[in-house]
Order: structure tokens, then C-alpha cells, then sequence
């Protein structure tokens, strides 16, 4: 097997209360005031969420001056250098499709923290938040950086990909013309980006939370054995696990057959979402919910294998999570080529023989020796402190005076 080549805020940001931030002498100019703009923070469950939640505390560690406005779902505590938002959610109540939409009185707040910024980075360009932002950059002469998560989900819904093509044709692209500088951690994103001559386009990977990566846990049967007695799960199968949302996109139809195909097989989801995998009656299916940080580290070091056959996504951030932990990935093709790099770390597969796919990992798995170059690979390529520099980096760059 080849070996692996290169190329942390708190467990989740409810955990952290005002005074307790630890602020490093800044190292950034007085006139860099940055704005990050979500749609969503933790504990809402979602890959962004947890991206601007690591971006922002790295950011503080650096002594970078930001603030990190997003919706108040669910409602929380305040948290310092964070301006939280009201916003009607019912849009992912029924539908599963997490598009917050503020309230009046939000638009102010937003309206102001762009003004008292002197550069507005916002997460993705679909999201009622972030189009405000930049519209709001715009008129007050703030430059805009955008990290695209994503560029268009494969939804089921004719009527709902066609919202999302209005929306991005009209919404999307106002932000990234207006953008000085579009930042893509999925390589298949970053080739269509190169449209935009308005603005420098970087690839920067996001990194690992300091959660995943300080672990005491080594990669081996023994230490596996251990944690199932702990978290009472069986020793005598395999164990396939999600995390993530239970929704379409996430690919849960695809683990469902998953399932009922390989009876012998423990299928631990975990996550919340619109979809109930409790109806699905499987015997070899347990949902444990939303976990945390810890506890999901905890669980992949006692599984065999994550499921995450998601389309539409990039590469969502729990893969990189798992394999931080040595835990293999199965995932589709279009998942892997957002990455792109390292596949023998990964177990790709293609909608059309998924479940093949699977049973020969299962009949022929990989080695103890080879996830622990799994987590290796994870812990050289993915690292949250250099992409944070890179971020500053642009960040100097594009509010530098012109010549």
C-alpha cells in the first residue's frame, strides 16, 4: 500500500460562554476586521456548520479580529464575538432542505455587522444570510470572500432543482461576482470556478477538529474490542456506520438497501433529519441520534466502515473526521473526485453496484496496518492551521491598498 502524503475550536460552540475565549495578541492589522457569515452554527448538525465553527476558532486563536454572525437554530446562549439571528426554519422542518430565512429585524443586524467590518467572508451562496451579506458588501464598499461548500444538489424534485437553478443563476451569482476572492476545498467545484475572472480562486482542504485528532486511541482490534464493550456493541459483526443528516441527499435510501441486503451486518446511524430510519423495521439497524464530537470519535473507532453514499455534497467533513480516526470511507465516485487524491485510502464505489461494492470490502477488509495510514493520510493533508493561514493570507492580500 502506498504511504500517505500531504499535499480545533471547542466540541461544539454551545460549549463556550462568554470570557472564555482565549484571544492571542493580535497579529493581524486594526484594519482587518473580518464578518463570517453562516446559515447555521452547532449544534445544528451539518458539515458548513462545523467548517466556519473550526475556521472561527481558529481565526481567534490567531488573533484575528472576526465575528461570526448566523441563525439562532436552535436557540442557544450567547456566545463571545458571535451575533446570533432570528429566523423562521420551517423550510428544513418539512422539507429537510436547511434554508433559513430571517426575520426583519435579522436583516438590520446583518446590515450593521457588514458595515462595522472592513471584509465579509460568507459560507455558501444559497443561503438567505449570505446573499444578504454580500448584497450588503456591495453597497457599503466591503470586500467579499465565499467559501463554496457545495455548487448544486441532485434533488429528486423537479420543482425543487429548479428553485435551486433560479436561485443560483440569480442569487448565487450575485455573490460570486461580487467576490474578490472564492475559496473551494472540493476539486471539482474549483475547475468551474475558474469562469470567475473577477476574483482569485483558491483550493484550501478544511481541516481536522483537534477532537478527532488528539486521540488516545490506537488503530488496532484490541482497543475496538474495548470500545463495543463500552458502548454495547456487539463483538461478533460488522459494524457500518452514518453520521450525518437524515436526509435524500445524504444517500439514506442507499443505506436502507444497504440494510435489508446484509442482515449479518449492525447499522449504527447517527443524526437526526426528516427521514426516519426507525420506520425502516430493520433488525440490524440502530438509530442512536445526534452525537457529539467525542462520542462520534468514540464510535468510529468501534465500527468497521462509514456510509456515506451522499450526492451533490463535495467532500463532506465527516469523511475526513472518520479517517482521522482510521475508520475506512465508503463513498460514491463524484465524492472521492472532489478530493481526489489518495484512493487507495478510500473504498470508492458507483451507484449502479453499490451493494456489491460493499460485500467484496466486507469479504476482503482493509488491514489494521493500512487504517493506521489511513489516519496518517488524514492527519497530513487535512490540518486546520494551515488552512487558517491561508485564509489570513488572502484575507491581507485582497484589503492591501492598491497600487
Amino acid at each position: 500500500m502506498p504511504s500517505p502524503k500531504g499535499g480545533r475550536l471547542t466540541e461544539t460552540m454551545s460549549a463556550r460562554r462568554p470570557g472564555t475565549v482565549q484571544v492571542s495578541p493580535p497579529t493581524s492589522s486594526p484594519e482587518m476586521r473580518v464578518l463570517q457569515v453562516s446559515s447555521f452554527a452547532p449544534p445544528h448538525l451539518g458539515g458548513l456548520e462545523a467548517c466556519a465553527a473550526n475556521l472561527f476558532g481558529k481565526l481567534i486563536e490567531s488573533g484575528t479580529l472576526v465575528t461570526w454572525l448566523f441563525s439562532d437554530i436552535p436557540p442557544q446562549m450567547p456566545i463571545e464575538n458571535t451575533i446570533r439571528i432570528k429566523a423562521w426554519n420551517g423550510i428544513e422542518t418539512v422539507f429537510g432542505i436547511p434554508v433559513p430565512i430571517p426575520r426583519p429585524t435579522s436583516i438590520v443586524k446583518i446590515w450593521k455587522a457588514v458595515r462595522d467590518a472592513h471584509l465579509v467572508h460568507i459560507h455558501d451562496i444559497m443561503y438567505f444570510n449570505s446573499v444578504l451579506a454580500a448584497v450588503f458588501a456591495k453597497l457599503l464598499g466591503k470586500r467579499l470572500v465565499t467559501t463554496l461548500h457545495i455548487w448544486k444538489v441532485p434533488y429528486r424534485s423537479y420543482l425543487v432543482r429548479l428553485i435551486q437553478e433560479i436561485s443560483h443563476a440569480v442569487l448565487g451569482q450575485l455573490c460570486l461576482r461580487n467576490s474578490k476572492a472564492i475559496v473551494s476545498y472540493n476539486r471539482l467545484t474549483f475547475q468551474k470556478l475558474k469562469k470567475f475572472k473577477n476574483a482569485r480562486i483558491e483550493f484550501i482542504p478544511n481541516g481536522i477538529s483537534d477532537v478527532f485528532l488528539q486521540s488516545k486511541y490506537e488503530i488496532s482490534p484490541n482497543v475496538q474490542s474495548q470500545l463495543r464493550l463500552s458502548l454495547g456493541l456487539p463483538q461478533d459483526k460488522q459494524i457500518a456506520i452514518f453520521a450525518g443528516r437524515f436526509v435524500e441527499k445524504k444517500g439514506l435510501s442507499s443505506i436502507r438497501i444497504l440494510a435489508n441486503s446484509f442482515p449479518e451486518v449492525l447499522f449504527v446511524l447517527c443524526g437526526e433529519g426528516n427521514i426516519d430510519p426507525f420506520r425502516w423495521d430493520l433488525e440490524n439497524t440502530r438509530v442512536l441520534g445526534q452525537k457529539s464530537r467525542v462520542e462520534l470519535k468514540r464510535l468510529f473507532h468501534a465500527s468497521d466502515i462509514l456510509l456515506l453514499p451522499s450526492v451533490g455534497e463535495g467532500f463532506p467533513l465527516v469523511i475526513q473526521e472518520a479517517m482521522a480516526c482510521g475508520l475506512p470511507c465508503f463513498i460514491l465516485r463524484e465524492t472521492w473526485q472532489s478530493w481526489g487524491e489518495g484512493k487507495d485510502f478510500f473504498v470508492v464505489t458507483e451507484n449502479e453496484h453499490f451493494v456489491a461494492d460493499l460485500r467484496s470490502y466486507f469479504d476482503c477488509p482493509f488491514s489494521w496496518v493500512h487504517k493506521e495510514r489511513i489516519r496518517e493520510y488524514a492527519r497530513l493533508n487535512w490540518d486546520w492551521d494551515k488552512s487558517v493561514q491561508e485564509y489570513r493570507k488572502i484575507y491581507r492580500e485582497i484589503l492591501a491598498p492598491e497600487p
